[in-house]
């Protein structure tokens, strides 16, 4: 038998005062963390975007969207991106664009993932690692030494993907590398790399007898500077400049050639063809097929523009004596080994001083040094010269050499 209880206006009233207290406390419940709510909804959105459209075509008009807007977010994007990084069943071109966008954002957390992206098992992740490192390295002498660590991956990609990281001032690291490396395109790019170094101004090594070598491979042309006196404390040398070949009689360049700092004031066009040298004061330029030299008037310090048939020297204008040395202005002036014109495309302010390399000028150990929209003449002593394409553009820019931008 079911027993019936009746309902009475007394457990009516209780019911409906229980119900309506769970309403209001639901209400209140609902208010207080709709806020809250609502953030991490937004949170988990822009977290599902990101993996969607990172790893996709670059080319693609949404993509290029998402990033831009991504670069530009607070530093909530930082955690998502992180947590891409760090999701090992993720798509690996997905976390792969989440490291370099971390460095691309400066993100103060970019730096120690990519330091242990370093350290993944997969391979296209530590390429991306470096790749952004690269973003880092010029203001980040952390983000440099583990691209120079980098080198030595055991990973044929990632060590190229290093190499082409390097300014010229780490040709150091670059001839490291070279001496130690057996995979052939590695070393193949990397004597590239290093023979570019040589002609924006990078110092030559010194052989086993003492002379100043050009990089190369066995059967490449060498430019070779014998000096008959040095001055070790200053690093000043005068000696023989000349082209050697591996079959073949060598060619001089010059008898009395002036090096400071072991820059050798001559460098090879990139199919080694043709040679840039100065002799006498005068810029000249050599055909080694033919042995014709072609002048290009007076100057001083030629160097290559990279990824160019474009070459500059500098020409002495005047010189002011003060009281901490001679100021001396120079004509910056543009050439190519496809032309025997020389025009001039700004001057060039630079202080010789007698206890710095026996009084020699800045200029003759100047580099050509990357900047943020070209390249730049730069040197201690030296006012900096801006090498933007503007200057050669219409001289007909040709790449020359791996890793042009």
């Amino acid at each position: 038998m079911i027993r019936t209880i009746p309902v009475t206006g007394h457990f009516r009233a209780r019911t409906a005062g229980l119900w309506t207290v769970l309403v209001v406390l639901a209400l209140l419940i609902s208010g207080c963390s709709s806020s809250s709510m609502l953030e991490l909804s937004s949170q988990q959105m822009l977290s599902r975007e990101v993996r969607a459209v990172l790893g996709t075509s670059r080319v693609s008009p949404e993509y290029q969207r998402v990033r831009s807007r991504l670069e530009e977010m607070g530093p909530e994007v930082d955690q998502i991106l992180v947590e891409l990084v760090e999701d090992t069943r993720a798509r690996t071109d997905a976390r792969a664009d989440a490291l370099v966008l971390l460095a691309d954002r400066r993100s103060p957390v970019a730096l120690p993932i990519l330091s242990r992206a370093l350290g993944y098992e997969n391979e296209r992740l530590r390429s991306a690692a470096v790749l952004g490192l690269n973003r880092l390295a010029a203001t980040s002498d952390g983000a440099l030494q583990l691209i120079r660590a980098a080198t030595r991956d055991r990973s044929r990609t990632v060590r190229l993907n290093a190499l082409q990281s390097l300014d010229i001032t780490e040709v150091e690291t670059v001839r490291a590398l070279l001496e130690r490396e057996s995979d052939r395109e590695v070393r193949e790019i990397a004597l590239q790399l290093v023979s570019l170094a040589e002609a924006r101004g990078a110092p030559l090594v010194s052989d086993r007898g003492g002379a100043l070598r050009t990089a190369a491979d066995e059967l490449d042309p060498q430019i070779v500077f014998r000096s008959f006196t040095h001055d070790s404390v200053a690093q000043v040398a005068i000696g023989d400049m000349r082209v050697e070949l591996p079959e073949g009689r060598d060619i001089p360049l010059a008898s009395s050639a002036h090096v400071v700092r072991n820059v050798v004031p001559a460098f090879f066009s990139a199919d080694r063809s043709q040679v840039v040298f100065e002799r006498e004061g005068k810029v000249r330029v050599l055909d080694i097929a033919t042995r014709r030299i072609e002048d290009r008037g007076a100057g001083i310090s030629p160097r290559l523009i990279p990824f160019t048939q474009s070459f500059i020297f500098l020409r002495e204008r005047a010189v002011t004596p003060t009281a901490a040395g001679d100021e001396v202005v120079y004509d910056v002036l543009l050439s190519s080994f496809a032309s025997d014109d020389a025009a001039v495309v700004g001057e060039i302010r630079a202080m010789q001083r007698d206890d710095q390399h026996r009084g020699e000028s800045p200029v003759r150990w100047m580099v050509v040094s990357d900047s943020g929209d070209g390249f730049e003449l730069r040197a201690d002593g030296m006012q900096p010269f801006p090498l933007r394409p503007t200057l050669w553009e219409s001289g007909g820019a040709l790449p020359g050499f791996p890793g042009q931008p």
